[in-house]
């Protein structure tokens, strides 16, 4: 057996350290190319790519990770092809700036007999070297050429209006990452944060300073960064020498030697991490491993309208890419015919949907609804109710009260075991107990013949957690309730949908 069998990714990086872009916050920009040696860096990639085919067995991803840029150069991507062609490599990508020819590339890999779905690119856009709609064009040449890809940037505030433009103009399912900023003199305001975690949900998660973990890390185990001497890290932030590629043969650290993880390749090595949940299998490549789901489901209020607002187009846009392919369906707090005021004329893309907080289920063009089997106790002289009928059964009470004060009392006085409760300051919604987002959704499941565990759920309080417990994908808007973020298997904005989600097989509805 080999003494790397248990390799899984390797992160290289060559002693090429300089770059045809001088942007003002990196170092590399400034430098020029003295000292390096582009015979010694080919026999170092040579080097490698022999040591693989030798060595390597198992199915390999490899991570290309020059301190500047590499791709400017023939001979770096007449390597980096070489290693596609390795049966065990199943996939390499690079980190690079998009400055060098992407068509010349694209027909390189054809030449070389590559399937290109084994290369992937790891794009970052320079606001001070480049324009928006040509770093696009050059995405959207990679993308139709068959190559994945992500994007991003660096969280400068004073490109704000520019990075927006680019999240906007990129394909709705390429994930766009934003880089916290480092050597920053004044800390990020809230609002900031706010707008980059619009962009980037996983913002947050990268600005943190993880601390490190060796326990519960991948590096040193199946990742390993290799330098252009063959020497073997844990990781690229890691000085713990572990052995060499071609050489003496690696020893296990009890440490990496870090006490914080500070980049994104080293954090994503963290079994802990929730990128593992987002990007799934293309963790390596900072690429989401997108997940079909055959049903979507959506609160309207915080969730689709934030609050005071219209429904954002990009959220249209989105709702727009996912209809027709598979069914999307609303799971509201709100009678059906409050629902279609609210949205308008994007009420119709909707197949039907979970009303009343679950009270009232529509499926197929038929309505199923679900009575409050006792009628609760309720003192009108000291509230407005309003009761919410159907055949002569009441299926929801709505009941306005004359200060929070009584609210919560009204709420402390109901049987929770006959009742689904819901308040918000002065007001308080009363549906059967077995009325919930939850229950509807598993009955329209059922009915379309589709698993829970294939579905979206997507909510912004603590009314929502019955949904978003019931399918297998749950997800909490950026803004939503603590309660619900927590127990959310994701975070982020219904705009963010496509970049970790798609279509999966079409529904027997549609």
């Amino acid at each position: 057996m080999s003494r790397f069998s248990h390799i899984r990714t390797i992160y290289y990086r060559g002693s090429l350290n300089s770059c045809n872009y001088t942007c003002s916050y990196c170092a590399f920009g400034r430098k020029g190319q003295q000292g390096f040696n582009v015979s010694q860096e080919v026999k170092a990639l040579e080097g490698l790519c022999d040591q693989i085919a030798k060595d390597f067995t198992y199915p390999l991803r490899i991570m290309l990770i020059p301190y500047g840029e590499g791709m400017i150069h023939p001979w770096f991507r007449q390597q980096m092809i070489r290693l596609a062609t390795l049966p065990q490599v199943e996939g390499i990508s690079c980190q690079t700036n998009l400055s060098f020819p992407v068509d010349t590339f694209l027909k390189e890999i054809r030449t070389a007999g590559v399937s290109p779905d084994k290369i992937k690119c790891w794009c970052s856009f320079h606001p001070e070297m480049v324009k928006v709609e040509d770093f696009v064009r050059k995405t959207e040449t990679l993308l139709a050429g068959g190559i994945e890809i992500c994007a991003g940037t660096v969280g400068d505030p004073s490109n704000k209006q520019i990075l927006r433009r680019l999240r906007n103009e990129l394909p709705l399912h390429v994930y766009m990452f934003i880089n916290a900023m480092e050597g920053k003199k004044t800390a990020l305001s809230k609002r900031e944060i706010a707008f980059f975690s619009a962009i980037d949900n996983l913002f947050p998660y990268d600005r943190s300073r993880v601390a490190a973990d060796w326990e519960a890390c991948r590096g040193g185990k199946e990742s390993r960064y290799v330098d252009f001497r063959g020497d073997i890290y844990p990781c690229p932030r890691s000085r713990a020498r572990m052995g060499n590629l071609y050489g003496d043969n690696p020893a296990q650290p009890t440490s990496c030697g870090k006490s914080i993880c500070d980049c994104y390749i080293a954090y994503s090595n963290l079994d802990h991490t929730p990128l593992h949940s987002y990007m799934g299998q293309g963790i390596t490549w900072r690429i989401p491993e997108r997940k079909p789901v055959r049903a979507m489901f959506f609160d309207i209020d915080g969730t689709l309208v934030p609050a005071n607002k219209k429904i954002p187009e990009r959220y249209l846009e989105t709702l727009k890419s996912f209809a027709g392919k598979v069914p999307l369906f609303l799971a509201t707090a709100l009678p059906v015919e409050y629902a279609k005021k609210r949205l308008g004329t994007w009420f119709d893309l909707f197949s039907g949907g979970i009303y009343a907080g679950g009270a009232h289920i529509q499926y197929d063009g038929e309505n199923q609804y679900i009575p409050v089997s006792r009628p609760p106790l309720l003192l009108s002289s000291s509230c407005r109710i309003v009761c919410h009928e159907q055949d002569g059964e009441i299926f929801k009470y709505t009941v306005l009260t004359s200060g929070k004060e009584k609210a919560d009392a009204l709420y402390e006085s109901l049987d929770v075991s006959l009742y689904n409760l819901f308040r918000k300051g002065r007001l308080l919604t009363i549906v059967d107990a077995k009325a919930s987002k939850g229950n509807g959704i598993r009955m329209i499941c059922k009915k379309a013949g589709i698993l829970p565990e294939q579905v979206l759920a997507m909510g912004d309080t603590v009314q929502d957690l019955s949904m978003i417990r019931a399918v297998g994908y749950g997800c909490a808007v950026l803004e939503a309730e603590e309660i619900l973020r927590q127990e959310a298997g994701y975070i982020l904005n219904p705009d963010q949908l496509p970049m970790f989600f798609k279509p999966g097989m079409i529904s027997s509805i549609i």
